[in-house]
């Protein structure tokens, strides 16, 4: 198809003359010189063979021929700002999936999942979120697989992406009376001690390993059980204790159930992450994001412990 010879910056230049009566008005409406605007009219003029502005002492009107292409034009230049306006309305609105697969830890499972299920309902009711409960390890090569679509997990050696969303501090935890310990311990004080920490690759056990090795203690009474409420149930049995966030044990601290030790020398952090994968909506996920936090933020003053982690501010 041939190009054709009104385009729409020429019909810009004779709506504006056309509607303000004035060449040099219309120039500054456009933002362009006077004589250049009066030119493109003169070509379209010419090009036609048409009269499309009377030429008047103080100013221009339009000729009967001029006033049948205003019609056109403020037609075209309607459609125009409408489709300009109806894509910076969708580009303001953000790309939400329907489906949402969330992996995470079964540290945060059980204290986080029930909060942020109800806040996704209320901000985000259209999703159905998915909730698959994994190791850290598990989390991110499940995201790197595209099994999910955003993993709350542990950031550990073999997998340092993440944005930290939250620290905690990890404590000892026994049955009352099981340990002849004081409320704040050091990690050497723990070295022979039985322990029921999870086995190798887990990111909890990661932070209690690489702290061993910094402090030169050797934990040698293990016992290795994998999953936060098979390690609670075999302390609450007396098998021994275990190391875990003060958010696991929020309810057994309440009930009695269990009593805790802070361990300070040295002080165990665990940094929990935030991936996702390609292609979520950044909006989308600054917002999740939020929502994630406060889940945890809820969880955290429920259960009395500090927050450790001074989350940024997100936008929207």
């Amino acid at each position: 198809m041939a190009k054709a010879f009104l385009d729409l910056h020429r019909l810009r230049c004779f709506e504006a003359a056309a509607r303000l009566g004035s060449m040099s008005a219309a120039a500054r409406e456009i933002g362009m010189a006077q004589p250049a605007l009066s030119l493109h009219i003169a070509k379209l003029e010419g090009y036609y063979q048409v009269r499309l502005l009377d030429r008047l002492p103080r100013g221009v009107a339009p000729t009967r021929t001029g006033d049948a292409l205003l019609s056109h034009a403020r037609t075209i230049l309607g459609e125009l700002a409408a489709a300009d306006a109806a894509l910076r309305r969708m580009s303001r609105e953000m790309s939400i999936p329907r489906e949402l697969n969330i992996g995470l830890v079964s540290s945060l499972a059980e204290t986080v999942t029930p909060r942020l299920i109800v806040l996704l309902a209320s901000k985000f009711p259209a999703i159905t979120p998915r909730f698959k409960m994994l190791t850290a390890a598990q989390c991110h090569r499940h995201l790197e697989a595209s099994m999910v679509d955003v993993a709350l997990t542990v950031r550990m050696r073999e997998f340092p992406e993440g944005e930290v969303i939250h620290t905690s501090a990890l404590c000892l935890v026994s049955r009352p009376g099981a340990e002849d310990l004081p409320p704040r311990v050091r990690l050497a004080d723990l070295a022979g001690r039985r322990l029921i920490i999870p086995p190798a690759g887990n990111g909890l056990r990661e932070v209690i390993d690489l702290a061993a090795r910094e402090a030169s203690v050797e934990l040698t009474n293990i016992l290795e059980l994998n999953g936060l409420g098979p390690r609670k149930s075999a302390v609450e049995a007396g098998l021994g204790s275990t190391i875990l966030p003060v958010l696991n044990i929020a309810n057994e601290l309440r009930m009695g159930q269990f009593v805790k030790r802070d361990i300070f020398e040295p002080r165990l952090l665990r940094t929990v992450v935030l991936r996702h994968r390609d292609g979520l909506d950044p909006r989308f996920v600054s917002r999740l994001r939020t929502l994630i936090q406060e889940s945890i933020i809820q969880s955290e003053q429920i259960a009395g412990a500090p927050v450790l982690t001074s989350f940024p501010a997100s936008p929207g």
